[in-house]
């Protein structure tokens, strides 16, 4: 890492520190600055960076947002069911994602998702046990693109 990157990554990290503990003193500087430069050391050595090559970082800026607001609007689609009545269906989502870690998202976005959790993935797919009206009609096969089909194609864009 270059060191004006490396510069740059530990005062957004202590801005954040900062904005989070909702105070400003020398000591919050000092401790956020160690606080964000401990987790760049830690990150750089223990987590696959170079597994992240073959995702555009930048495409993936906004899915946090988006993603909280997907989070949002599925609540109000889990509270009716559970007031009219809801199943519980496996289902087997396939997936196009190349990336190994842009799976990984997906499984775990798709867990964030009210409704909906990620029992097991690999390279084909995700086998998720997803809440249903209780007379819902969809055939399974169309239920896997219901479930990974925002998210999937949202994280697409992020391949290369």
């Amino acid at each position: 890492m270059k060191f004006s990157r490396l510069v740059f990554s530990i005062i957004a990290l202590t801005a954040i520190w900062i904005v989070l503990r909702e105070s400003i003193s020398v000591l919050d500087v000092v401790l956020g600055a160690a606080a964000a430069a401990s987790c760049i050391f830690f990150g750089r050595r223990f987590l696959p960076a170079d597994e992240a090559d073959d995702v555009k970082l930048s495409r993936l800026f906004l899915y946090p947002f988006w993603i909280l607001g997907q989070i949002y609007l599925s609540g109000f689609f889990v509270i009716r069911m559970i007031i009219f009545g809801a199943r519980a269906d496996f289902i087997h989502a396939d997936t196009a994602l190349k990336s190994n870690i842009l799976r990984v998202i997906l499984g775990n976005s798709i867990t964030l998702v009210p409704g909906s959790i990620t029992l097991d993935h690999n390279e084909h797919g995700f086998t998720v046990v997803m809440m249903r009206g209780k007379n819902a009609s969809e055939p399974k096969g169309d239920m896997g693109q219901a479930v990974k089909g925002k998210l999937e194609a949202k994280l697409i864009k992020a391949e290369k």
